[in-house]
């Protein structure tokens, strides 16, 4: 009688409730692009041809964002929340997506973060090379992980920003605490201008998000926490809408304030050749705090005053009390 393991494998029951996740870090400057595919591990399996034929042809412009090829069949969505970019895939057993984001931090902490997802031991340095694959790229090295285990819950995660500082507030902002805060006990309430669809919500840290039409333009608005030096993060929101990187001098000049409730946020209007972006980035009772609308000139334009009316509606229920540091 032949062993269990071995029927396992020929009707592929050993795959059974698997997950696999297939990444890649692209180093480019002083920031790492994220390029991540995970679910089903079959489903996953079957497009390790194609994602490392999308690593393969990254390339960057002169204004250090990625550009590729996108395999065929697959195809792309706009810049969400904190991602750069996703990508959805038709498979057999329904729509697989995969995302593009962008930090800084350490090559081992951010593979042993994507182990943990899948619950796996982490490794250490001397394991690295044995548990990734190096891709040479036109001037830059990329590192591939293969890996397979179970997700947990909320697994997906959100994009390490472990590069520079962690924001803190705008000078003479309130709002920051002794950390002891979080997303759970500080959430927002907020009045949703006439005309906004609500999304709810979504992946990589949204918890409010909403949709503007008019014809084929469309404008989007996120609020999400994240980490992250600020001058990074504005930078990635610059390249979204096709602008150059800035320095910190000029960061300064850039940003204005704007009351976020009962505090305030640095808010930085970014129009670029088609797509403009309202951010604002707020540190609330220990967490950072993004929003952000973006969309077509021409729309996110005309939502200018409904968005800033937004942006000051917003409540932190559990951010009472907190101290502002002077």
């Amino acid at each position: 009688m032949p062993k269990q393991s071995a029927i396992d494998k020929l009707t592929g029951a050993d795959k059974a409730g698997k997950d696999r996740m297939l990444a890649a870090i692209v180093g480019h400057g002083d920031q790492n692009w994220f390029f991540k595919l995970s679910g089903q591990s079959d489903l996953v399996a079957e497009q390790a041809g194609p994602f490392t034929a999308l690593v393969k042809s990254v390339r960057f412009g002169d204004q250090g964002t990625p550009q590729w090829t996108l395999p065929k069949g697959w195809r792309e969505r706009p810049a969400e929340g904190m991602r750069y970019a996703t990508l959805e895939i038709d498979s057999g057993g329904g729509t697989l997506e995969a995302t593009v984001s962008t930090a800084g931090g350490d090559l081992l902490a951010n593979v042993n973060r994507w182990r943990g997802q899948l619950g796996l031991s982490p490794i250490d340095e001397t394991e690295l090379d044995q548990e990734t694959t190096k891709l040479e790229l036109d001037g830059t090295t990329a590192l591939l992980v293969n890996f397979e285990g179970k997700l947990k819950p909320g697994g997906m995660g959100n994009p390490p920003f472990a590069g520079g500082p962690m924001v803190g507030p705008p000078s003479g902002a309130s709002g920051a605490n002794d950390g002891r805060g979080g997303p759970e006990d500080t959430a927002p309430t907020y009045e949703v201008p006439e005309g906004w669809e609500e999304l709810g919500p979504g992946p990589m840290g949204r918890k409010a998000g909403f949709r503007v039409t008019d014809g084929d333009r469309l404008a989007e608005i996120t609020v999400s926490t994240a980490g992250g030096g600020l001058l990074a993060n504005v930078n990635r929101w610059r390249g979204q809408v096709m602008l150059e990187p800035i320095d910190e001098e000029q960061l300064q000049s850039d940003s204005q304030f704007i009351a976020v409730g009962e505090t305030k946020g640095a808010y930085f209007h970014l129009v670029g050749p088609q797509r403009t972006i309202l951010g604002v980035v707020a540190p609330i009772a220990g967490d950072v705090w993004f929003i952000k609308l973006a969309g077509d000139n021409e729309l996110a334009e005309r939502e200018r005053e409904r968005f800033e009316r937004f942006v000051k509606s917003i409540h932190f229920s559990g951010a009472e009390g907190a101290d502002d540091g002077q």
